[in-house]
């Protein structure tokens, strides 16, 4: 039996028992020889329970940057904690020479091993340990078609259209600020779509934006092309040829899938994960995570050691999302058939983890080959859940290829990244949405096709920028957008470049990036701790009032101001980064920066700010709406900080949800329910704030 307890975390314990392995992981090691080596991936049995962490996180309305630090550093130190005997055994065995590789895992608190299989059995045997899986290979799901590019006359594609992305970049919400991961073969770098997005080259360190499986490069390749095409969707764009969905945002890649790095993949798919949930290592920073993550692979029980709705991924998927970074899956190419998605695109552990994505043609017909439901892992939900969860252009889309070119393709594939080019859209005009919060959103506001309702064909239909968009929460949200060196005067060189020795003044401009306005923004400039090459001498900008997106008519604007700084001659000539901080404020609350960018001379920096709530009232306010289907915004503000209760009351006066509970900072939130859970009728908001007691009444009509 195990119990949850709350120390510095909440962290998971009970009695332990000895380790087991997996079915047909057991029945494959009887054809090993002790002295034979194996690959496998050993599950800690002492875990951090995360669910409950989420759930207060949620209840407390966390922000992101909040959510990042508390679940990672729960999750890094229990790996440290529950790892330090077996790897101190394992490290023993390596210097015998009867390990091979060892990899810890600190997201799934789990370990990669490589070695005899006597070593695996004795590791199996002990109480620290829970269940060993086979390490094995995943699949790319790999296009039905791949064609040469037809003739371009339209500024963006007709995919785009489709699913109304123009309704945003109107109002402004293009991506910009915002960073996706694509896991997936690869991506060509120098495509002219592509080039400036990549965050390597865009201040952040290279590897803090590229991982290579295979370990042998550090600049970005894709020696197959399917996750140029993927990444191209998702934020490809070049001066009158819009490919992407957000193409103001940028991207961040791990070549695992696909790539010929052994006979097993496995580990290398965790490692994926493990580094996207913290690219820097450091739970403190959230700019180097990315909002959302595409995926298109999967197995099930036609690959060798695997078996349906295996599980094997949930923990590193489900963590990730509650760290901060939303992730869906193309559904598969196996359709028509009933019931053929592979996994982890199958399971249903909860109503939107493992987010499914089928595909549809130019008429937005079904795909034949689209992958249908409904999911057959029934043993994780009570009921039998539809699968996908909504469908995207999948047909004969057009996309950047690893020849610089374009050229298109067809697949569920080509449908994923139209649905992670949304999320960023979203994430820009709401920073801090939760995940599972984006995704009913998007599914209740699709354009319904097939049979009414949900099915598991279209899933809840097709995605909808237009329908999307005004059922959002607003944030505020800055983007750090451009800037400009200038260093023609004093002892400049005017190459436009910071160099060793040189005065120079530094342009910063900023940019409205999210669904509320900032007024009265101010901005200090220093230097990150640590670094001593630097003398700023004008350090305080302004840049006044920015105008929010996605309004009626708002579409954002941007501000710039100047800034002073001296390079110190005696700066390493190998060091070519000056790592500064803009901490920025407005009158609508405290923007919180961290390590906005680490400017490398000649390169632009990184543009992404996270803040504090904003919008202080003030008075206390709440607020009460049902903007869409099955969708219900409470909105509440704190003129300071203080202790708030709300909770959510059926017509009986019986307590149905709490919804937010304990000490919150000043500003506003808003608060999404999820109507299909509740039934139709009156329902009454109480909120408790100091001694004060507001109630309002939300009628939830279907």
């Amino acid at each position: 039996m195990r119990r949850a307890s709350i120390l510095l975390s909440i962290l998971f314990v009970g009695i332990l028992v000895a380790g087991y392995f997996e079915p047909p992981f057991e029945e494959y090691l009887g054809t090993v020889p002790d002295d034979g080596e194996v690959r496998a991936i050993v599950i800690m049995a002492d875990q951090v329970d995360v669910g409950i962490l989420d759930a207060d996180l949620t209840a407390r309305n966390a922000d992101r940057q909040e959510r990042h630090y508390v679940i990672c550093s729960a999750l890094m130190n229990k790996c440290d904690q529950s790892q330090r005997d077996i790897l101190a055994y394992l490290n023993q065995e390596k210097a015998a020479g009867n390990v091979r590789s060892i990899r810890p895992f600190w997201l799934s608190n789990s370990i990669g091993f490589i070695g005899k299989k006597s070593v695996l059995s004795e590791v199996a045997a002990r109480r620290d340990v829970d269940i060993i899986y086979r390490d094995l290979p995943v699949e790319l799901i790999k296009p039905v078609y791949i064609g040469p590019a037809p003739d371009h006359s339209k500024a963006y594609e007709w995919s785009l259209a489709m699913v109304r992305a123009d309704s945003c970049w109107r109002k402004g919400i293009d991506g910009l600020g915002r960073l996706t991961f694509s896991l997936d073969t690869g991506v060509f770098p120098g495509h002219v779509c592509l080039l400036s997005r990549y965050r390597g080259r865009n201040g952040a360190l290279p590897a803090h934006a590229w991982k290579d499986a295979l370990g042998s490069t550090t600049y970005p390749s894709d020696t197959y092309g399917h996750g140029t095409h993927c990444t191209g969707t998702m934020v490809g764009g070049s001066p009158g040829d819009t490919v992407g969905m957000a193409f103001g945002g940028q991207w961040m890649a791990d070549n695992a899938i696909n790539q010929g790095v052994g006979a097993a993949f496995d580990a290398d798919v965790r490692d994926a994960y493990l580094w996207a949930a913290d690219p820097d290592a450091n739970p403190a920073t959230v700019y180097d995570m990315p909002d959302a993550c595409q995926n298109s692979w999967g197995i099930n029980s036609g690959f060798t050691g695997y078996v349906d709705c295996d599980r094997r991924w949930n923990a590193e998927i489900y963590r990730l999302e509650a760290a901060g970074c939303v992730v869906e899956f193309s559904a598969g190419n196996e359709g028509p058939t009933r019931q053929s998605h592979r996994s982890p695109a199958n399971i249903c552990s909860t109503f939107t983890l493992n987010y499914s994505v089928g595909a549809v043609d130019n008429t937005e017909n079904i795909a034949s080959f689209s992958s249908r439901g409904p999911t057959d892992c029934t043993m994780y939900s009570a009921t039998t859940r539809c699968k996908p969860e909504v469908s995207a252009p999948g047909v004969n889309v057009r996309s950047t290829l690893r020849t610089g070119g374009y050229g298109t393709m067809s697949g569920t594939s080509m449908a994923g990244p139209h649905v992670a080019g949304a999320f960023l859209l979203m994430r820009q005009y709401n920073t801090n949405i939760q995940g599972d919060t984006l995704k009913k959103l998007m599914m209740y506001t699709c354009r319904d096709k097939g049979t009414a309702g949900e099915d598991s064909v279209y899933g809840w239909g097709i995605i909808d920028m237009a329908r999307l968009l005004p059922v959002m929460p607003r944030s505020p949200s800055l983007a750090y957008y451009r800037h400009a060196i200038i260093d023609n005067f004093g002892n400049g060189n005017n190459n436009g470049r910071a160099d060793p020795g040189e005065r120079v003044r530094m342009i910063d401009t900023i940019w409205s990036a999210g669904g509320r306005r900032a007024t009265g923004i101010t901005g200090v400039l220093r230097v990150r701790s640590g670094f001593t090459y630097v003398v700023i001498e004008d350090s305080l900008g302004t840049f006044g009032d920015l105008d929010s997106v996605g309004g009626a008519n708002r579409k954002g604007n941007n501000s710039a101001d100047q800034f002073q700084f001296r390079v110190l001659s005696t700066i390493p000539v190998a060091d070519s980064v000056l790592p500064f901080v803009l901490e920025l404020r407005s009158n609508g609350g405290t923007y919180r920066v961290s390590n906005i960018y680490a400017h490398w001379r000649g390169y632009s920096p990184v543009k992404i700010v996270e803040e504090e709530p904003g919008n202080v009232p003030a008075s206390f306010v709440l607020d009460v709406a049902s903007p869409a289907r099955d969708v219900a915004q409470i909105t509440y503000g704190l003129p300071r900080p203080s202790h708030v209760s709300l909770k959510l009351y059926n017509s009986t006066g019986a307590l149905v949800l709490t919804l937010a509970h304990g000490r919150q900072t000043a500003g506003t939130r808003t608060v999404v329910l999820d109507g299909k859970k509740l039934a139709a009728g009156i329902y009454f908001v109480h909120a408790s704030y100091d001694n004060n007691n507001t109630v309002k009444k939300l009628v939830l009509m279907r």
